[in-house]
């Protein structure tokens, strides 16, 4: 019992911050006061959370991936391409997409092992290099799928894809050797490097799979809508942007708890802010702004919470000196 309810004190804080925002958001927008708002919230966030995954693997190890949403963009029109010109269904397109997604960010490590330049500079060119190819490939349409493929807008297409989002993650990042060099390389690099392991090979290895969460993503967002666009210009950066927000907002709230577990509350919280924005008819122009507001509000309180932790741990540290 009392193991039992060690495990529930870890995920009090993030379920504690979603309900809170949830009660605020029906009280003071009285449209939203249903069973079925909160079940459209926890849906909408399936998707983000399988991104964010990606990128936290990219920001474990001090990598700043601003390519990941072309990434998105090239794995689900190649992917998706590809799937349907072979007639392979809906599992074909998930797994074509996470191969394609897979190359990408492949490229992206190599790149990166190769010339040895900052991950910023690498992603961001390949960012306009992968937008300006998925304007070419295809004729440039993109793809477009048949409704016989849309089974992953709604339960239990996308909770089936949820775990396995989550399943992959957890695997990757707990149980073989590369999450925890991620976690050495991130957490100090010179002492990764002292003890043996390779940071070149293990930072070129996060961006790869970052860009196979990418293509999962893209299937999932291909089974929900069955349509991919080109854009132009840097306009896959709020892709990237909106998962990187997933998860900084899943960090700060994850407490003691999973930070996968984390990451998709983070998300949740996400679509809440974008849901309240669009309730209250908030500009759209501004709507980035509002949400990084927020983000940096969480931060501010993770760390505020952290400082009060090590506060207490002194004190406790220093009463048991005395005595």
């Amino acid at each position: 019992m009392q193991t039992v309810i060690k495990g529930v004190r870890k995920y009090i804080l993030m379920v504690a911050v979603t309900a809170i925002l949830v009660a605020l958001l029906m009280l003071f927008a009285p449209s939203t006061r249903s069973l079925s708002i909160l079940v459209t919230l926890l849906e909408q966030g399936m998707a983000p959370a399988l991104l964010g995954w990606g990128v936290l693997f990219n920001i474990k190890a001090g990598n700043w991936d601003f390519g990941v949403g072309a990434e998105v963009l090239i794995a689900a029109i190649v992917g998706g391409n590809a799937a349907d010109a072979l007639g392979l269904g809906i599992v074909g397109v998930v797994c074509c997409c996470m191969l394609a997604g897979l190359a990408a960010g492949a490229v992206s490590g190599l790149l990166y092992k190769l010339l040895r330049v900052p991950t910023i500079i690498i992603s961001i060119a390949l960012m306009l290099i992968y937008e300006s190819v998925c304007g070419v490939i295809f004729g440039g349409r993109g793809v477009t799928l048949g409704v016989e493929y849309l089974v992953l807008a709604s339960f239990p297409g996308n909770a089936v894809m949820l775990l396995l989002g989550f399943g992959l993650a957890w695997l990757l990042s707990s149980k073989l050797k590369i999450g925890y060099s991620i976690k050495a390389v991130g957490s100090n690099l010179k002492v990764a490097e002292d003890n043996g392991i390779d940071v070149v090979n293990t930072k070129a290895a996060a961006l790869a799979i970052a860009g196979l969460f990418a293509g999962l993503y893209a299937a999932v967002s291909l089974g929900s809508s069955g349509v991919a666009r080109t854009v132009s210009a840097m306009g896959t950066m709020g892709t990237c942007f909106n998962a990187m927000m997933c998860v900084f907002i899943g960090l700060s709230i994850t407490g003691r708890g999973n930070v996968l577990v984390g990451i998709y509350f983070g998300a949740v919280i996400m679509q809440m802010i974008q849901m309240a924005l669009m309730v209250f008819s908030f500009p759209t122009q501004y709507s980035q702004v509002v949400v990084a507001l927020f983000v940096v509000a969480f931060m501010l309180a993770s760390a505020n919470t952290e400082g009060l932790r090590r506060l207490k741990r002194r004190r406790a540290a220093a009463n048991g000196a005395k005595q």
